[in-house]
């Protein structure tokens, strides 16, 4: 492996083991906000993120009585539909028999789950077992020996209305998975599934059609992906070394803008140059405000808010630890905040000798509190923000984790 989602691949492993230009003048001469343009009176800079305590946890997953009640997979990634109902992406997907041997496993899996229980998922069931939501096409680079098992994991989800019904854009990381926690990235590929609000999907498993699989030859884009309410998909992703390392090894980070009716080609993305929004730029490296080593060692989520702020979060370096990160900026492409950490509850577990850790902290807009309304797919202005994180021991024996959802207390401090 030789980017940044190693932290993320070695993470699966284990569980596998245990368990602007033209457009942005066009629109200001129309009267709308560009997404890159700060929403605090003409402003460009970090405005700092205030947040609260964490509050209590719940579990994404499909409810008692189920056969799939007790799940184990993580990686959540969420996409809020046209009718408040969201549908689910999972990363590594499986089950324990007593004995803590291991069930069955999936590389992804998906699931919907209705506006009044969002965390409820509506599971369909084949041979006992989930169904992954993508499987490789001819495409998909060659695995190598030691890891010869091909899958894709989600990254990001995005919904674009369209007409009667909702394309729910997926970019995820192409991976190859091996015996002895070998994990081994292929780049980013990106797929779509359509939502009929008509016909949810509890009868026949959730498929999403592969647009391209070698979207991008490694993970410096697509690892993150926000609605920028202003006709572009902003996507982001930070370099890594190529095994884990120190935190100084990690990063930059780059941002990309593209079209949402051109996502799947790469030619389309816009890069931000350090001046401009430009396709087949070169791409300037993100300022992330603070002392030290400050770039993401593992998954990075971005979600636009309402007002206009940008939020950044992920789980701080080593990458199994029980804090998450947060960042806010006025404009996607930065300059960040300097980090603000929150302690994560249950992260400290042991089992069998052997500590049980959380990792994989994400955004989840789908859930903010003040979301709402038809086509509503952005992030709520205040209150609170939600987000998501893999806690590796729910419950035993056998040992089982879940991807649990939660909100702070959330609001930006506007002098930085």
């Amino acid at each position: 492996m030789t980017t940044r989602t190693l932290v993320v691949l070695v993470a699966s492993a284990i569980l596998l083991v245990v368990l602007g230009g033209c457009a942005a003048e066009d629109r200001a001469a129309a009267g709308q906000t560009d997404a890159t343009t700060s929403p605090r009176n003409g402003r460009v800079g970090p405005v700092r993120p205030v947040v609260g305590p964490v509050g209590p946890t719940t579990p994404v997953g499909p409810g008692p009585g189920h056969p799939l009640q007790r799940v184990d997979r993580d990686a959540g990634v969420s996409a809020r539909l046209r009718d408040g109902s969201v549908v689910w992406f999972f990363g590594d997907s499986g089950e324990r028999n007593p004995d803590d041997s291991l069930a069955w496993f999936e590389i992804g899996s998906a699931a919907w789950a209705p506006a009044d229980e969002p965390t409820i998922t509506r599971d369909v069931v084949v041979a006992g077992r989930a169904v992954p939501f993508a499987s490789p096409t001819p495409a998909f680079p060659a695995c190598p020996p030691e890891a010869p098992v091909a899958g894709m994991w989600p990254a990001a989800a995005v919904t674009v209305p369209d007409g009667r019904v909702d394309q729910v854009l997926v970019w995820m990381a192409n991976i190859c998975l091996g015996s002895g926690r070998v994990a081994v990235s292929r780049g980013m590929s990106i797929g779509r599934w359509t939502y009929d609000p008509s016909a949810p999907p509890t009868v026949e498993p959730i498929r999403v059609t592969v647009l391209e699989q070698r979207l991008f030859p490694d993970d410096s884009l697509g690892e993150a992906a926000a609605d920028g309410d202003d006709g572009f998909v902003y996507t982001m992703g930070c370099a890594a070394p190529g095994r884990p390392g120190w935190a100084t090894e990690y990063g930059p980070c780059r941002v990309a803008r593209v079209r949402p009716d051109r996502a799947a080609d790469r030619t389309a993305y816009e890069v931000w140059t350090g001046e401009d929004w430009r396709a087949g730029g070169t791409a300037a490296a993100v300022t992330l405000g603070g002392p030290g080593p400050t770039a993401p060692p593992g998954p990075v989520s971005i979600e636009r808010r309402d007002d206009g702020t940008w939020v950044m979060l992920y789980t701080p370096w080593p990458g199994y630890v029980g804090t998450a990160t947060f960042r806010t900026a006025t404009r996607p492409q930065g300059p960040w905040s300097a980090p603000v950490d929150v302690p994560l509850p249950g992260c400290d577990d042991v089992y069998r000798a052997m500590p049980q850790t959380c990792y994989a902290v994400n955004l989840q807009p789908a859930l903010d509190d003040d979301t709402g309304g038809d086509n509503d797919r952005s992030a709520g202005t205040g209150a609170t923000l939600a987000f998501g994180y893999y806690d590796r021991l729910v419950s035993q024996p056998p040992l089982r984790g879940a991807f649990l959802v939660t909100r702070v207390p959330f609001s930006v401090d506007p002098d930085g």
